[in-house]
């Protein structure tokens, strides 16, 4: 239903209300505490304490006692409040207030007033009670304080013995021992201020004055000082302590007794102690001391002494009248360089008969360390032999490393001969510890050595210079072949080539002269990229194998030459591997090992890279000439005495001129191994299978139209008016099988 027109003079109706909610009556919450326990009410007693007849006490928690705080804990309304004192001795500034809403407070101090004078010793209780005019009071509505009254200071001495000093004349008054004396206050007692003075200005006592609570105590030191140096010989220096303050009137007496002196020995005071400091075996420094032996007795004084374990004196006896003096000199012998680092102390006591008289004099010195102590010793056999069957006897052998030092490590690497391993070949070896390093023959890194020979060298563990020793150790490898067994050895007389050398290889066969005929069959696998070129082995690619015969007692070298066909931008090392078998007579028993050899090729300058890329380039054209085609297909005559390479076209005179072993054009390599032959082909490929499958699709599509207008034809026939296509609308195809050509009609 439409609603009516709004008449703009009559205001809408105002909206529905809900009901009211009555106003909150305002309240007073009011609320006692202390000012370290805001929000919270004060329900422990404060205390205070003080001593009869006095009008001082202090809290017992200072900081806490002695004040409260009205509060009115998050009241709404005023509190006025009232505070009433049921005891004459206790006064407060301020017994009434208001405190305003939103949790005001105000901070209440109270004290106690000279009417405590009045109060007795014991313990005394007063209460504050509180009243609000309105509101409620949260908490206790009363604040209870207690007064601790102590009676008044009891100062009494403790241990006061009769306090006496013997010293003989001459000696130094701050050697003479103290004397004690131990002050109290009794229990429940007011506090106690005390002071003492001494009656002679030769006594020295500590503290001098101090305040004692009940129940406490302290001692009193009592000493000579220096000026009891100058008092003459005799029994008795009398003397008090008098110790005064409030109610206190106390002292102590004793006496000094002064002794005309005897011999006595005195070294100065200063000096009693030296120090000397070196490395372990020496030399130390200082290596001698000097000092004064002095007699400050009244007679003379005949004095010994012994030398120590690693300390020697110049004198072990003497003289000495008195107040004078003797120079002594203390050495520090061999016995130190023993001695562990660290530090170490000796004293050498001078004495004259009596113990009073005796004096000592201290040596400190402290024995450095070295950086190491490194040291090896052999523990079997350096003396290595390798068995017809490649084995190794003994395989390994061992050497011990110590470290003798006490605290620094030894960091040592080991040097050896090529065909030598040392297990771990460098490390760091802690103090104090001993270990075993392992010497093995590396029998991937013999090939290159010659049969039938001994090779010798040495084993070298470099370490600190301040080492025990760096003594070689004499090794050997023994290569003979023993007589009753064939020796097959692979080697190279060298292993690091350049890109254009060939590396040369060799195998050697020997066959006892107690043997029959020996059969060998060698297989070698060059390494990825390389090529064999002529040689004994032949050129046979990767996988070939030839075999040998060797009579009874002959030898045959196997030469073996391979080159790598692309040079490379950094040095890498690569690994000729393969096996051999052999056997005796027609097919006897086989033995078999693995041969492998490594070999490390330099890299090449960017120079022979680039150069390798253009030549590469070169040998990939697609039509090349027929005088190219015959450079590149006439072999290279390998020996020296050859007629000299031609030059192929684009080739400088100088590069077909240059020898093998220095050549650093690429060997030409088949055409299957080259990748731009491979892609070439693949691509051609490609291309002939897309023209295949275009062709198919032409001849569906043609066969297709064919038959749509087959019929036409046919019915043109039966209708007795049959003609023939013309001839340049005939279509002419050949037999797949018969390659007759027939009429695409018939």
């Amino acid at each position: 239903t439409p609603l009516p027109p709004t008449n703009p003079q009559i205001p809408p109706p105002p909206p529905p209300t809900s009901t009211p909610r009555p106003t909150p009556v305002p309240v007073c919450k009011f609320l006692i505490a202390t000012s370290q326990d805001f929000g919270r009410s004060r329900n422990k007693p404060m205390e205070f304490t003080g001593t009869v007849g006095t009008s001082y006490f202090r809290p017992l928690r200072p900081g806490i006692d002695g004040q409260f705080d009205a509060v009115n804990a998050h009241g709404t309304a005023p509190c006025q409040w009232k505070a009433t004192v049921n005891v004459p001795w206790l006064s407060m500034h301020r017994d009434s207030s208001t405190v305003p809403a939103d949790d005001e407070h105000f901070a209440i101090r109270f004290n106690i007033n000279d009417r405590a004078r009045e109060l007795r010793a014991g313990n005394h209780n007063a209460v504050i009670r509180f009243q609000v005019n309105a509101g409620k009071i949260y908490g206790p509505k009363e604040l209870y304080i207690t007064l601790r009254v102590l009676e008044a200071c009891r100062f009494e001495l403790v241990e006061a013995p009769y306090l006496r000093f013997h010293m003989p004349q001459g000696q130094e008054p701050g050697s003479v021992e103290p004397q004690f004396v131990i002050v109290g206050n009794r229990e429940n007692s007011g506090d106690c201020a005390w002071e003492v003075t001494p009656e002679h200005r030769w006594l020295k006592v500590a503290p001098t004055r101090g305040e004692l609570s009940g129940g406490q105590r302290q001692q009193i030191t009592v000493s000579l000082n220096a000026a009891a140096a100058t008092l003459p010989a005799r029994d008795n220096h009398g003397f008090n302590l008098r110790f005064s303050g409030a109610l206190i009137n106390a002292s102590v007496s004793g006496q000094l007794d002064i002794a005309p002196p005897p011999c006595r020995l005195y070294v100065e005071k200063t000096q009693t102690e030296f120090s000397a400091a070196g490395p372990q075996g020496g030399p130390f420094t200082p290596e001698s001391i000097y000092f004064q032996l002095k007699n400050t007795g009244g007679e003379t004084c005949n004095w010994h002494t012994t030398p120590g374990v690693w300390l020697a004196v110049d004198q072990t006896n003497g003289s000495i009248v008195p107040n004078s003096a003797t120079t002594i000199q203390l050495s520090i012998t061999k016995a130190a360089n023993s001695k562990a680092p660290g530090p170490h102390r000796e004293t050498i006591t001078f004495s004259a008969g009596e113990a009073s008289s005796d004096t000592a004099v201290a040596v400190n010195l402290e024995v450095g360390m070295l950086p190491c102590h490194f040291s090896a010793g052999t523990i079997d056999n350096l003396k290595f032999r390798r068995n017809p069957d490649g084995a190794y006897n003994p395989a390994s052998a061992k050497i011990e490393i110590a470290n003798a030092s006490h605290r620094e490590p030894c960091r040592w690497i080991a040097v050896s001969p090529e065909w030598l391993t040392v297990l771990p070949p460098q490390g760091v070896l802690q103090a104090g510890l001993k270990e075993f390093v392992t010497v093995i023959v590396a029998g991937d890194r013999t090939g290159h050595l010659a049969p039938q020979q001994t090779y010798e060298g040495v084993v070298l563990f470099l370490g600190p210079a301040e080492s025990e020793n760096n003594t070689p150790f004499p090794v050997s490898l023994d290569l003979q072949c023993l007589q009753d067994y064939p020796c097959v050895e692979f080697h190279s007389d060298r292993t690091d080539i350049l890109y254009g050398e060939n590396v040369e290889l060799t195998l050697t066969m020997r066959n006892p002269p107690t043997r029959p005929e020996l059969t060998v069959t060698l297989s070698l696998d060059p390494p990825s990229g390389w090529s064999l070129a002529a040689g004994d082995f032949g050129d046979c690619g990767s996988g070939c194998s030839e075999t040998y015969r060797i009579p009874t007692g002959g030898n045959r070298d196997i030469q073996i030459e391979a080159f790598p066909n692309a040079p490379i931008s950094e040095a890498k090392e690569y690994s000729f591997t393969g096996g051999v078998e052999y056997f005796y007579g027609d097919s006897g028993e086989r033995e078999t090992y693995a041969i492998a050899i490594p070999v490390t090729v330099g890299a090449a300058s960017e120079q022979v890279i680039d150069r390798f890329r253009r030549d590469a380039t070169a040998t990939s054209t697609p039509a090349p000439t027929t005088t190219a085609m015959a450079a590149a297909a006439a072999p290279a005559d390998p020996t020296p005495g050859g007629s000299p390479p031609v030059p192929a076209p684009g080739q400088s005179p100088d590069a077909a001129n240059t020898a093998p072993g220095t050549n650093l054009t690429p060997a030409p390599s088949p055409f299957w191994q080259d990748w731009r032959v491979l892609v070439a082909a693949a691509a051609a490929l490609v291309v002939i299978t897309a023209g295949i499958v275009v062709a198919l699709l032409f001849g569906l599509a043609v066969l297709f139209r064919r038959r749509q207008t087959a019929p036409v034809v046919r019915g043109a026939v039966r209708g007795g008016s049959s003609r023939r296509l013309p001839a340049d609308r005939r279509s002419r195809r050949r037999s797949l099988r018969s390659g007759a050509t027939v009429d695409a009609e018939s």
